[in-house]
C-alpha cells in the first residue's frame, strides 16, 4: 500500500480498501447497519498492527468514568493507518450509509475492555460534545485544549463549538478469534430501563467488523458483559448542531455526556 493510504477524500477511494460493499441495514430494536471482513486483509492487518502497537505503549491508555474500561481519544497529533477512522472519505461514507446529516466534526476513541469487565448499561449516544471551532476542514478531531465532556477550554484561545452526536460507530480489531463464551457483546435494548443483560439483541466483537446506528432518543445500546478475553474496539462518533437535534426531536432529548461505551 502506498503510504498515506489512511487519508482517502471520497467514498471512492475508501470502496477500494474494502474487502466488499456489503453492509445489512437492520431496522430492530433501532434502525442500524452491520458489516463483517470489512476491510481488505491487508488493511485490516495495518488497523490491528496500529491498534496492538497502541496498547501495548498504554497498557490501554485511561480509565473511562462511569465504565469498565480504559481508552484515548485521537486528536490531530495522531498519525498512521487509524486515521482512516477521521478522514473525509469515510466521514462521508458513514454519513451515506446511516443517511445521517453530520458536521465536520468528529470524535475517534481506543477502547480496551479488560477481562471479565462489568457489564455497561443501555444508553443512547445522544449526548453533547465540544470542540475548538474550526471552519476550515471537513474533519475536525478533538482538540486536547478544549473538553470534549463540558466544553472548557484551557488555553484562553480555543474557541468551544457545542455539538451533538449525531452517528456513532464501533469496529471491532485485535480481539482473540471470537467465540460465545468470550462474550463482549454490544447489546441492542428498546428501553434505558431494560436489563443489561438481557438485549433484545447482540452484536458479537467480531475482528474487521462494525455496528452503525444514527444517534436518536432510541438507539439504545450497551456492552452486556466481560468474559476471560479482553475486548478491543475503536469507537467513534459524528456529530450535529443542536440546532438541527432540536428541529427534528424538540428540546429535552439530549442527556448529559455518558460516555458511551458500546
Amino acid at each position: 500500500m502506498n503510504p498515506g493510504w489512511w487519508d482517502p477524500a471520497t467514498p471512492a477511494e475508501v470502496a477500494r480498501l474494502l474487502n466488499h460493499r456489503r453492509w445489512w441495514r437492520h431496522t430492530a430494536p433501532f434502525p442500524h447497519v452491520r458489516a463483517v471482513n470489512v476491510f481488505r486483509p491487508d488493511v485490516y492487518t495495518a488497523l490491528e498492527e496500529a491498534f496492538l502497537s497502541w496498547l501495548a505503549e498504554t497498557g490501554g491508555g485511561t480509565a473511562l468514568a462511569h465504565h469498565d474500561l480504559a481508552g484515548a481519544t485521537l486528536t490531530e497529533s495522531f498519525e498512521g493507518p487509524l486515521r482512516l477512522f477521521a478522514s473525509a472519505g469515510w466521514r462521508r461514507l458513514v454519513a451515506r450509509a446511516t443517511g445521517a446529516d453530520v458536521s465536520q466534526y468528529v470524535n475517534v476513541g481506543l477502547h480496551h475492555h479488560r477481562p471479565w469487565g462489568d457489564p455497561g448499561f443501555p444508553h443512547n449516544d445522544l449526548n453533547p460534545g465540544w470542540f475548538a471551532e474550526d471552519g476550515t476542514r471537513e474533519v475536525v478531531l478533538a482538540d486536547p485544549d478544549v473538553a470534549y465532556t463540558t466544553g472548557r477550554s484551557t488555553n484562553g484561545t480555543a474557541r468551544p463549538v457545542e455539538q451533538v452526536r449525531a452517528v456513532a460507530l464501533l469496529f471491532y480489531l485485535a480481539n482473540p478469534v471470537w467465540q460465545p463464551e468470550h462474550g463482549g457483546c454490544t447489546g441492542l435494548y428498546r428501553s434505558d430501563r431494560d436489563d443489561p443483560s438481557a438485549p433484545l439483541d447482540v452484536v458479537p466483537p467480531h475482528n474487521n467488523s462494525l455496528l452503525a446506528f444514527e444517534c436518536t432518543p432510541w438507539s439504545f445500546h450497551g456492552f452486556v458483559s466481560g468474559g476471560p478475553v479482553p475486548r478491543n474496539s475503536l469507537v467513534q462518533w459524528f456529530h450535529r448542531s443542536p440546532e438541527q437535534v432540536r428541529e427534528r426531536w424538540g428540546d429535552g432529548v439530549v442527556t448529559g455526556y455518558g460516555g458511551g461505551a458500546g
